[in-house]
């Protein structure tokens, strides 16, 4: 089983440079949710974030996963790509995947697999009636 690194590293947001310095050195960016209480606040705030990784990624051609926590399920379309490089769920999802790996390190390769860009994935569909 491969080594499980996390770091977590604060930066201006409006500063360009630090931005690029930061997704750099990282395959996969997480941003999770103020939770300042107020919903939709809050997913405004990550769907911003959200779309200027985005921008950066593009426009200077780097290679990194973005997974973002967003409080209303609902607001989470507003951000859907379709390059599925990104990966947009509601807070509690994150906290659960989050719960999961500290109870259970050894899912990571499982989630890892599950929630990638690439390889395997599961479709939900209506059973028949």
């Amino acid at each position: 089983m491969s080594e499980l690194s996390v770091r977590y590293e604060e930066t201006d947001l409006l500063d360009e440079e630090a931005m690029k310095e930061i997704v750099k050195k990282y395959w996969h960016v997480v941003i999770l949710s103020p939770q300042s209480g107020e919903d939709e606040k809050d997913d405004m705030k990550t769907a911003l974030e959200l779309l200027r990784l985005r921008d950066l990624r593009a426009r200077h051609g780097l290679r990194f996963n973005i997974t973002a926590s967003m409080e209303k399920g609902r607001n989470q379309q507003l951000v859907v790509s379709d390059d599925h490089t990104d990966f947009v769920a509601a807070s509690n999802l994150s906290a659960l995947f989050l719960a999961q790996m500290a109870e259970n390190p050894q899912l990571h390769p499982m989630f890892s697999e599950l929630l990638s860009n690439e390889g395997n994935e599961i479709l939900l569909m209506k059973a028949k009636q």
